[in-house]
């Protein structure tokens, strides 16, 4: 299915904050948060550091702050939150990074893209290219979910966006699978290790190769935070 309606005016100035709106936008219970470790408290002070040094200038990529909801940080209490809409210095098309790193697994066990935006209004397109896809950091694949939505905004404008989507487990593998997550989260003292998510926003009417390209590219310029969160250490990144 192609579909070509301009929308990405519309998502360059509200898809981080959509995102995050639609992530946090249910009530989660999680009793019996744990102490961490010290390895662990090194672990999350290096990601939060690392987070608040993220570039705002990555190759051709002129990024901005999109700012983050109240109640995402109220209900979830994350180590580190990163909103950011780069926009090409040409004028062209625009990439929304959403990072949220978690000192507790059991707070990101229903916050994925199936689940969190259809809740919120989003309905699912048929998309060749939605499904699981590779990206790449300094050459090693990184295995993403692919989702594809869209939304009509006033019951007029349409919004169509394109997500990649994936989950960072603590000792550095990266999964698409939620269930990775929560198969992980059930024993507590992994669950306390923390979990980050990365979202990579783009209009749905940006050429999937051009995409992918630009969410490498985005990731290239986060290589401290990547780092931080382990990807840069190991050479195999498939969570079991």
């Amino acid at each position: 299915m192609k579909l070509r309606r301009k929308s990405h005016g519309l998502l360059s100035s509200a898809a981080p904050g959509i995102a995050l709106a639609v992530m946090f936008g249910l009530p989660v219970l999680m009793p019996n948060h744990l102490q961490l470790d010290p390895a662990a408290m090194a672990r999350q002070e290096a990601v939060a550091a690392a987070v608040a040094g993220a570039p705002y200038k990555i190759g051709r990529w002129l990024g901005r702050d999109i700012e983050v909801p109240r109640a995402a940080v109220e209900l979830l209490k994350p180590n580190a939150i990163l909103s950011r809409r780069f926009q090409r210095a040409d004028g062209g098309h625009s990439v929304s990074l959403l990072l949220v790193h978690c000192m507790d697994m059991r707070d990101m066990g229903g916050h994925y893209p199936p689940n969190c935006y259809p809740s919120s209004g989003w309905v699912s397109l048929e998309d060749p290219e939605a499904d699981e896809a590779m990206l790449e950091f300094r050459g090693r694949p990184l295995p993403v979910a692919v989702y594809a939505f869209r939304r009509f905004d006033d019951g007029i404008r349409e919004t169509r966006i394109r997500i990649y989507d994936f989950f960072v487990m603590p000792d550095g593998k990266v999964t698409p699978d939620i269930a990775v997550v929560r198969g992980r989260s059930d024993r507590l003292a992994l669950s306390a290790q923390g979990v980050a998510q990365m979202q990579i926003i783009t209009a749905y009417e940006m050429p999937a190769v051009e995409a992918v390209a630009a969410a490498n590219e985005i990731l290239e310029g986060m290589g401290e935070i990547l780092d931080s969160l382990g990807i840069g250490a190991r050479g195999e990144h498939d969570a079991p």
